[in-house]
């Protein structure tokens, strides 16, 4: 037979074993959203003075223990870069970085409706997915790449971070 102090010791740890999986729970729900310090990362992009509206921006880090950030202009060229891979936040996490941008003349529903295939599309490019026949890039090729754009960005803690990348037509 169980006595009265035992079995109060064995219901006291299961409200504390409880109580102490609750309290994970919820601050796991309502913790931190920037858990790894990312730094608010502001600017715009322009092409030959003007700006860019709808385009993506990307900031490649050079090293390679952190995120790629990204986001996307607005109608007056302006972006706010998000940090990708379920970093949480928004911005970048301080270090050196190597940009990139890209826009083309496809609209928002065609990029991201691949599924389904409008007027302007081949029927596929081998791999099962349409193809659009008149793509066209927005920026000259070399801005479409890390490697070629020519632009870099260093984001620093306790600084504003605020680019202005202003892409030349070819």
């Amino acid at each position: 037979m169980i006595s009265l102090c035992e079995m109060f010791n064995r219901i006291s740890y299961r409200v504390s074993v409880v109580l102490l999986l609750l309290t994970m729970v919820v601050s796991g729900c309502s913790g931190n959203k920037n858990p790894l310090g990312a730094v608010k990362v502001t600017g715009q992009i322009t092409l030959d003075g003007n700006p860019v509206p709808w385009a993506s921006i990307t900031f490649f880090p050079k090293s390679e223990s952190l995120p790629v950030s990204s986001g996307r202009t607005d109608e007056q060229g302006n972006f706010l870069l998000t940090p990708t891979g379920g970093v949480g936040g928004e911005g970048a996490l301080a270090g050196d970085y190597l940009v990139s941008m890209t826009k083309s003349n496809l609209t928002e529903e065609q990029m991201y409706n691949l599924g389904n295939p409008a007027d302007s599309l081949s029927s596929s490019s081998g791999s099962g997915m349409p193809v659009y026949k008149e793509r066209q890039d927005y920026f000259p090729k070399k801005y479409t790449s890390p490697k070629t754009s020519g632009f870099e960005a260093s984001v620093e803690k306790g600084k504003k971070n605020h680019f202005v990348f202003d892409c030349l037509s070819e």
